[in-house]
């Protein structure tokens, strides 16, 4: 909680706009019917929207947003507890693998500490709680919630894999799961519509390339980094044999050819996004696991529910290596943008920095930040920290 950084800052400057051009509803249906930095994700921005509305300042703003990811992050893994315990009953010691896999990856420790994560922190509560309420037979309110879940995030499609599993293995009815599918598939078809009509898929509005020249390298990345959660390092065959071993080790070769198939779809959504930097960096690369919260609890609930006793035990050392680098890197991107806005606050002009990577024009604060060569100052993007531009 040392600052509010990068999309966090512009997030809280857009709201701040909202608010002295438009009425609180007027805002609200510009989210529902606008693009919003070329995302169309309007449940979670109306909801953080509203909580900041309500903040006397925006230093309580994002304070109070990191804790409301916190205390849904909190959330989803009570869900996902009490539906390994309900489909496996596990010992006391995976369960607490389960719990040091969970709080202990770079995905959640991100999406705890860096609100601007909450499309994806809202889809996983939203998916975990709709599978609970599908086991249970609630298949209306299933229905609900799973639909509400397009609407914070497109790869929420993570959730048809799952479904067609479930009822695949007879773990619901499967006549009933097959119309529930369809009802599915037809929900988010109405999302695509919307979300064609005002970000269309593949256009320049679109925030993602989709492009399908980099969809093996995008497969490979996935299966290489995913408990890892970070491409910031060299390329690593033992990680990409840890992930094939997460996979072996499922006892029901549905959910095993169910879990690749996704695998698979989360490439096809990720398309170009996971590049490798093998050199330490300071850049927004640093938030990339950001992208693995969603495919790391699906899989998470998949293993706790139809895994062998040894497989969480298989991936803790590498999530856990994988999170500490996430918080530290993320430790120092909070330090390096409070050492500036307290130097922007003393400043009795605006105050330039050079890092073209993160642009930010915060006329609260005086200050800019983005590609000014002849900026005062500068972030050393190797050694990570602010220093005189010479």
């Amino acid at each position: 909680m040392k600052a509010d950084v990068w999309d966090e800052t512009n997030a809280l400057l857009i709201f701040k706009t909202w608010q002295e051009n438009f009425t609180y509803w007027e805002a609200l249906t510009h989210i529902w019917t606008q693009a919003v930095a070329n995302l169309y994700r309007p449940l979670p921005l109306s909801i953080a929207y509203t909580i900041d509305y309500f903040m006397p300042d925006r230093n309580t703003s994002w304070h109070v947003l990191r804790g409301l990811n916190i205390l849904l992050l909190i959330a989803t893994f009570t869900q996902l507890l009490l539906l390994a315990r309900k489909l496996s009953k596990p010992s006391v010691a995976q369960e607490i693998a389960l719990t040091l896999v969970f709080f202990g990856s770079g995905s959640v420790i991100i999406s705890s500490g860096w609100f601007a994560n909450i499309f994806d922190v809202f889809t996983i509560f939203l998916l975990l709680s709709g599978i609970r309420l599908l086991l249970e037979k609630r298949w209306k309110s299933a229905f609900a919630i799973i639909s509400l879940a397009f609407y914070c995030k497109e790869i929420s499609i993570l959730i048809f894999p799952l479904v067609f599993f479930l009822t695949w293995s007879k773990s619901i009815e499967v006549k009933k799961g097959i119309i529930f599918l369809v009802f599915l598939i037809a929900s988010f078809f109405i999302y695509i519509a919307l979300r064609q009509n005002i970000v269309p898929i593949g256009s320049d509005k679109d925030i993602h390339a989709f492009d399908l020249s980099s969809f093996p390298k995008t497969l490979y990345a996935w299966f290489e980094s995913l408990w890892w959660q970070n491409t910031r390092r060299e390329s690593n065959t033992i990680a990409f044999l840890i992930s094939i071993l997460f996979f072996i080790s499922l006892k029901n070769i549905k959910i095993l050819i169910c879990m690749i198939g996704a695998m698979v779809l989360c490439s096809i959504i990720y398309l170009g996004m996971l590049p490798y930097s093998t050199e330490q960096e300071f850049t927004y690369l640093v938030f990339q696991s950001r992208l693995y919260l969603i495919p790391v609890v699906l899989l998470l609930f998949i293993a706790a529910a139809w895994g062998r006793a040894w497989t969480l035990y298989v991936i803790l050392v590498p999530t856990l290596m994988g999170g500490w680098q996430t918080y530290s890197d993320y430790s120092i991107f909070q330090s390096v943008y409070a050492e500036i806005y307290e130097k922007a606050s003393a400043s009795d002009k605006q105050f330039i920095v050079h890092y073209p990577e993160s642009p930010l024009e915060d006329n609260e604060r005086n200050l800019l930040i983005g590609n000014y060569p002849d900026a005062e100052y500068k972030i050393d993007t190797v050694n990570a920290r602010l220093i005189i531009n010479q």
